[in-house]
């Protein structure tokens, strides 16, 4: 069954994130889209822990207050505005430590490290209240611009077709946060 599969694969791609030290605790959240509706993580449920009951089933023209009285993660309407924005399919969240440092210091992180400079250029830091309107707005046109956002103090949003390929992006901009803050405590 498509659903059975998906949620597997959400499953290991929540594992994934915690083994890399992605996330921590209950930290971050997942989605996925299916035709007319999205399936997106409860608040407060563990990425390394995931089954079929860590997910809400929304209409992908849900509002904020439907969201909330479902359990939705506090992000589920900025992942519901950047499908409505864009075709992606999947969207995970996390908090890598590297990303989240630099976007504390920098507006704008420049990674210096090749594959960062030909996969990702210049990524733009979001700087806007958590868990507001305009918070959803910002970072889902951010998403839809460019496939991820990072967000001041909170780390990366990133969405794309698969769990893989939105995972290896997250991959990529974790490495060339970290190559970068290396790279700076050096003096280089």
């Amino acid at each position: 069954m498509f659903e059975e599969a998906v949620f597997e694969e959400a499953a290991l791609y929540g594992r994934k994130l915690y083994e890399r030290g992605l996330i921590d605790g209950a930290s971050g959240n997942l989605s996925f889209k299916d035709g007319d509706y999205v399936f997106i993580t409860k608040t407060g449920v563990n990425l390394y822990d995931l089954t079929k009951e860590s997910f809400v089933k929304v209409r992908i023209d849900a509002d904020a207050e439907k969201l909330k009285a479902l359990s939705a993660s506090s992000d589920a309407l900025l992942h519901i505005k950047a499908y409505q924005k864009s075709d992606y399919s999947v969207i995970l969240h996390c908090h890598g430590t590297y990303n989240v440092v630099l976007s504390l210091i920098y507006d704008k992180i420049v990674p210096v490290d090749l594959e960062g400079k030909l996969f990702l250029g210049e990524i733009e830091v979001i700087d806007a209240s958590f868990m507001t309107e305009e918070y959803a707005e910002m970072v889902s046109d951010g998403i839809a611009k460019k496939g991820f956002a990072v967000v001041k103090g909170h780390g990366i949003y990133c969405a794309g077709k698969t769990f893989r390929e939105v995972f290896n992006v997250i991959e990529y901009i974790e490495h060339s946060c970290q190559v970068l803050y290396l790279a700076r405590l050096v003096g280089l």
